[in-house]
C-alpha cells in the first residue's frame, strides 16, 4: 500500500524525495542488568467461523464496552485514591517486536529510540507512564526498567525523508 501511495504521489505531484541519515541525540533500548522480563505474545486466535457480519460487529462492540468499563474502573480507583489521571499515559500492544517497541516509545521519550536488545520474537507489553515522576508508575525510564530493559542516552542515526521537488498542482486523471 505504501509503495502504491508513493507511486501515486510521484506521478500526480511530481514528488521527488531522498533519504538522509542524520545523527541525533536519542536513546538505545538495551537489555537491563537482570535480563528481559517481557511476556511472550499469545498466538493469534483462530478465526471464528460462521459469524455473520452483524455477529462480528456485536462481538467487537461487546469488547469495546468491556475495555471502556475497565478504563472507567481505573478512573474510579484513581479518584478514590486521590491520584488524578490527567498525567497518565497508557499503552498496550499484544504482539510487538523489540524494534516495534522502540519505535513506539518515541511518543514518551520525545526523542528517537533504536533497538539494541538483540531480542527476537514478539511480546505482549502494557505500560503506564505518569507525567509527574513522583506518582506510582513513574517515568518511561522506570516503566522500561520493569520490563528488564533500559533506555541508554546516546547519539543515534535516524533516517530522514527529504523532499527535493513537489508540484503544487496535481496532473489530471
Amino acid at each position: 500500500l505504501n509503495a502504491m501511495l508513493q507511486s501515486l504521489l510521484e506521478e500526480r505531484f511530481g514528488l521527488k524525495v531522498h533519504r538522509d541519515p542524520q545523527i541525533r541525540q536519542g536513546f538505545a533500548l538495551a537489555v537491563g542488568k537482570s535480563g528481559p522480563k517481557l511476556k511472550p505474545a499469545e498466538p493469534p486466535p483462530a478465526p471464528v467461523q460462521g459469524l455473520t457480519q452483524e455477529e462480528q460487529k456485536a462481538k467487537a462492540k461487546q469488547q469495546a464496552q468491556a475495555n471502556m468499563a475497565a478504563i472507567m474502573k481505573r478512573m474510579q480507583e484513581s479518584r478514590e485514591s486521590g491520584t488524578p489521571l490527567g498525567g497518565l499515559s497508557t499503552a498496550s500492544w499484544s504482539s510487538v517486536t523489540t524494534e516495534e517497541l522502540a519505535s513506539r516509545l518515541v511518543q514518551f521519550t520525545e526523542a528517537p529510540v533504536v533497538d539494541e536488545t538483540g531480542l527476537t520474537g514478539k511480546y505482549s507489553v502494557a505500560i503506564e507512564i505518569w507525567k509527574n515522576a513522583d506518582l506510582p508508575g513513574g517515568t518511561v525510564f522506570d516503566v522500561v526498567e520493569k520490563l528488564g530493559l533500559k533506555l541508554v542516552p546516546r547519539k543515534v542515526t535516524v533516517e530522514t525523508v527529504v523532499v527535493d521537488q513537489v508540484s503544487k498542482t496535481p496532473t489530471a486523471n
